[in-house]
């Protein structure tokens, strides 16, 4: 039974039955919609009815002396069914072949019968001859034959005992014979091809009696750089378009004289449905001389794209609660957006964002406060620009093969202040991002610039020269990042809804070769310490590697385990001694070791004293497992055990046992174990995490260390959204 907790407590059942009682009013009926189940009621009738269904999905799987019975075992007020199936042998199917007549369709559907399921010596099914049938009409339908019906097919089975011999028939399509209302004829299957493409956006007042009403532009352009005859499109409006012309014809999978394809009209849908400033889409087909049907000769359709808009500017206030490993804080965003600003369906953004928390420093000090209890501000803005196409000075082939390519570019520029110090920071980035189907996506940004500038207090400079190590210093040091990303993302959750759902994303990401190359080149003059400098600011160099794995597994009543695997590695080199602080690896918090405070573990078995304020890493490996159960319709569980660490590429004298080595990593992992409760309202998850270190890396002198162990010493974490 749904959301019960085990097989003696039922609550859904209790709070039924309790809201059930006495006079109803509203609360009862909340009580009822939302934690109420109605109990199952033995209907001997309805189990004989399942009998009756088991067998027929048997005989339809090809067992077809296959028995079913079953028994009823009473218990007091509850009963149990248990159904006994004897499937005896399977049916196999000894021949297999195809009766078509047109030669065309034959030669389509034996090319692609490799990505079918029918084979000789398999098992008689039903089931796998219907899927067979939906996937060959698919196929006829993205070659061109618009109108072939999954009806068209059917087979001739000849069983014999324990064999089977299958064939494939293709119906003929039945038309009216011209100048007869009464005949009716049979005629191969004709192939349609787009005759003349018409686009409008003004859909709200469009009918067909009224097209004439309309002016009409015709937009010539070349679907490729070799084609010799430009295709053409017609654009009927109005007022001025919505839409520039250019974009209408680059959003189209199709054009004028190609052959229909479901696949190429269901893909233009998608790209104009997928932009912001469009409402809805409709794409309609109609037969040219549709009472003059000839299989021999080409048959003409022409396409009618119908377009309705959104509103074109809009303007978004929101407020936010904020919990940073458990660091309190309020936030107030704001969001402008022109969704067609250069009537390609570009979208311009302003983004302003101000946000207080309630932050300990690094003598745990917080006395300090800078506007009600809070004594952290932070604040931002940027401004963006996000195009639906790639923007290149070139032609380049996958252009046109990627399936919703953007390009953004962004400038930004945010400020924080803490009591310890102020740091203000600018950004820019250039960046492209495309889909090659629907389960592979990739993110390339040739160009990102991070200007980071701060100012430290007294105290808190007089810290940072207690310490030796360069890594933690050039946190809280003006620096500035010129980077090249690239990111590659796998995954089938979005399609799948079987056993098999993953996640995989990989990243790439180098900073500082561009400005480098250009000093050398130009034997740039170095500053005192040895290092080039840019606008008075030595520039970072490095490499970052990390990958993101995720596999869900799908049990019985609701139940899901799902892995988590992580590793990531970053190297400075050439201008750089160290990788800067925001591109290092860090653990703790409520998406990884849950056990421990935002980045508050590691790096290796190094013992933290209290001023440290953050820690970091250059190399770090974390796993996690969960497993999530129902316990109340919104309302789930997880129980869930996290392992990992980071770890430094080099010897530390202010980390000590922090560095990175083959023959001690395995010892330093860290681990935790812990339960959570998932409040989950669809379109909003709450998430809320408790859990207990038990193998701690920097207690070195035990393995668990019951003094860790202790529910005082529980970590909690509050989230939003799944952690993975």
């Amino acid at each position: 039974m749904p959301g019960r907790l085990n097989s003696f407590f039922r609550p859904g059942i209790w709070f039924y039955e309790k809201s059930a009682k006495g006079k109803q009013n509203g609360f009862k009926k909340f009580i009822n919609r939302a934690f109420g189940k109605k109990p199952v009621i033995l209907d001997t009738n309805l189990a004989l009815g399942s009998v009756g269904n088991l067998q027929k999905y048997l005989k339809n799987k090809g067992f077809f002396h296959a028995q079913v019975s079953k028994t009823v075992i009473y218990r007091r007020i509850t009963a149990k069914v248990n159904y006994s199936i004897h499937s005896g042998p399977p049916c196999i199917v000894t021949k297999f072949g195809y009766s078509i007549a047109d030669s065309v369709m034959k030669d389509y559907i034996l090319t692609d019968a490799a990505n079918g399921k029918l084979r000789e010596d398999m098992i008689f099914d039903t089931y796998v001859l219907d899927d067979e049938r939906e996937r060959i009409a698919k196929n006829l339908r993205n070659n061109s034959y618009y109108n072939f019906s999954l009806s068209d097919i059917y087979y001739l089975t000849d069983t014999t005992g324990l064999t089977a011999d299958v064939e494939m028939h293709i119906k003929k399509l039945k038309i009216r014979q011209p100048g007869s209302a009464d005949s009716i004829i049979e005629i191969q299957h004709p192939r349609y091809y787009i005759r003349d493409i018409y686009i409008t956006s003004e859909t709200d007042n469009l009918k067909s009696g009224f097209i004439n009403d309309y002016d009409t532009i015709y937009y010539s352009y070349f679907l490729n750089k070799n084609d010799s005859v430009p295709k053409q499109i017609k654009i009927l409006y109005k007022e001025k378009p919505l839409l520039k012309p250019s974009f209408l014809a680059s959003a189209l999978q199709f054009s004028t004289g190609q052959p229909y394809s479901q696949l190429a009209t269901n893909q233009t849908y998608k790209k104009f449905i997928t932009q912001s400033i469009i409402r809805s889409a409709n794409i309609g087909m109609s037969i040219v001389n549709s009472g003059k049907i000839d299989p021999k000769e080409k048959q003409w359709l022409d396409c009618n794209l119908r377009i309705t808009r959104n509103l074109l500017n809009t303007i978004s206030l929101g407020t936010e609660g904020t919990n940073t490993g458990g660091r309190l804080g309020m936030g107030v965003n704001s969001i402008y957006q022109n969704r067609n600003i250069f009537r390609g369906a570009e979208v311009f953004s302003i983004k302003i964002r101000t946000s207080a928390e309630l932050q300990a420093n690094i003598n745990n000090d917080l006395s300090e406060k800078l506007f009600l209890i809070f004594n952290t501000l932070e604040a931002g803005a940027e401004a963006s620009i996000d195009f639906p196409r790639m923007l290149l000075p070139f032609r380049v082939q996958f252009k046109n093969q990627a399936k919703q390519a953007r390009t953004n570019l962004s400038v930004g520029a945010a400020f924080e202040y803490r009591p310890e110090y102020k740091r203000n920071i600018t950004t820019s980035a250039f960046s492209y991002n495309w889909q090659v189907n629907d389960k592979v996506k990739h993110i390339f940004t040739p160009l990102e610039i991070n200007f980071v500038n701060i100012t430290k207090s007294d105290t808190f400079q007089n810290y940072l020269n207690s310490l030796t190590d360069p890594q933690f210093k050039t946190q809280y040091t003006n620096h500035l990042l010129t980077m090249i990303r690239y990111s590659y993302l796998n995954t089938n959750i979005a399609t799948s809804q079987g056993n098999r759902q993953y996640f995989l994303k990989a990243n790439i990401e180098t900073s500082g070769n561009v400005p480098f190359i250009y000093d050398k080149l130009t034997s740039r003059i170095t500053s005192d310490e040895g290092y080039y400098e840019h606008f008075g600011i030595r520039y970072s160099q490095f490499v970052r590697f990390d990958v993101d794995f995720r596999r869900y597994w799908k049990l019985r009543t609701s139940n899901s385990i799902i892995l988590r695997v992580m590793a990531g590695y970053a190297k400075a080199y050439g201008n750089t001694d160290v990788v800067p602080f925001e591109k290092s690896f860090w653990l703790g918090g409520a998406n990884d070791m849950r056990g421990w405070r935002l980045r508050s573990l590691g790096p290796g078995e190094y013992k933290a004293s209290d001023k440290l304020y953050d820690q970091a890493g250059d190399i770090m490996l974390q796993s996690s497992i969960e497993h999530r159960f129902p316990i109340y319709n919104f309302l789930l569980g997880c129980i869930f055990v996290d392992a990992g660490n980071i770890w430094l590429s080099e010897k530390s004298s202010d980390f000590e046992g922090g560095e990175f080595k083959f023959d001690t990593f395995a010892k330093q992992i860290a681990m935790d174990v812990g339960f959570g409760l998932r409040f989950d309202f669809s379109f909003f998850v709450f998430r809320l995490d408790w859990a207990l270190p038990f193998h701690n890396p920097a207690r070195n002198d035990s393995w668990f260390n019951p003094d860790d162990f202790k529910i005082k010493k529980a970590v909690w974490n509050f989230g939003i959204g799944y952690p993975f």
